[in-house]
C-alpha cells in the first residue's frame, strides 16, 4: 500500500512540475511574433534562438543600407533582414533584459530591455549603462 502511495505522489509531483514548466515556457515566449515599429513604417519579428530573443527587421517603408555602421564592411548590408535587437533573456513577469539594440540612424548600439504591456504591445527601453538614462518606445503587436 505504501509503495502505491509513493508512486502516486511521485507521478503527481512530476505532473505538477511539467505543468509549471509549460506555463513558464509559454510566458517567456509571449514576445515572439511581429510588431509594428513606433512610426508604423516597418515591422519587426521577434524570434528565439536557444534561450535568447532577437528582433529582426522584416519590412520597411524606407529600405536602406547600413551606411552609418562604424564597420565600413557593413555599409552595403541591407537593414531589412538584419537583427537589430539581440540577446534578450527572459527575466520573468513579462520582462526581457540584458539585450542590445542597434540604432541604424546613428550607427550606435545600446543596452536594452523589453517589457510586455497588458494589451500585447511591448515597451523597448534603450540606454547606456543605467536604465534610468535612456529612452523608451512602444512597438505595436500585429494582429
Amino acid at each position: 500500500m505504501k509503495k502505491a502511495n509513493v508512486s502516486s505522489a511521485l507521478i503527481s509531483s512530476c505532473f505538477v512540475l511539467a505543468m509549471f514548466l509549460s506555463v513558464q515556457a509559454k510566458a517567456q515566449d509571449q514576445l515572439l511574433g511581429i510588431y509594428w515599429t513606433p512610426d508604423r513604417d516597418g515591422k519587426v519579428e521577434f524570434i528565439k534562438k536557444g534561450n535568447k530573443y532577437f528582433g529582426i527587421l522584416i519590412q520597411s517603408a524606407h529600405p536602406k543600407k547600413d551606411v552609418n555602421n562604424p564597420d565600413p564592411a557593413m555599409h552595403t548590408t541591407n537593414l531589412v533582414g538584419a537583427a537589430f535587437i539581440k540577446d534578450l533573456i527572459y527575466k520573468g513577469k513579462g520582462s526581457w533584459e540584458n539585450g542590445t539594440i542597434y540604432d541604424s540612424r546613428t550607427g550606435k548600439t545600446y543596452d536594452c530591455d523589453v517589457t510586455l504591456l497588458e494589451n500585447g504591445d511591448i515597451k523597448i527601453r534603450g540606454y547606456i549603462g543605467f536604465s534610468l538614462l535612456g529612452q523608451s518606445v512602444i512597438f505595436y503587436k500585429v494582429n
